[in-house]
């Protein structure tokens, strides 16, 4: 049966980079998300349309490397242009050290 969805090059890539990113594994992202490898596999063909729900989870998995605004702009709006680099990385330009939190 061909599907009736209009394929997104966009998110097709987005599904890729996020089974890479958890494992390799169509199953590894689909543990993430709840679903099954079957489900996942649709996503990544633009047999079935990424839901709110996928998309937050796919970006919680990724720890925001595949961001919900990059799967769903229409609902999260669009994707950030940047991603904040990690403290350490700010660290190694010189940034100063947050000061530890002190208990009360």
């Amino acid at each position: 049966m061909q599907s009736s969805l209009a394929r997104n090059p966009d998110i097709e890539s987005a599904i890729a980079s996020a089974i890479a990113h958890v494992g390799g594994r169509q199953a590894d992202l689909a543990r993430h998300l709840g679903c099954a490898q079957q489900t996942v596999s649709k996503l990544l063909n633009g047999e079935l349309p990424v839901s709110a729900e996928h998309a937050v989870a796919i970006d919680k998995a990724t720890r925001g490397e595949v961001p919900k605004q990059r799967l769903r702009p229409d609902l999260f709006g669009p994707a950030p242009l940047y991603a904040p680099a990690p403290f350490c990385e700010l660290q190694s330009l010189g940034a100063p050290a947050p000061e530890k939190a002190r208990a009360s």
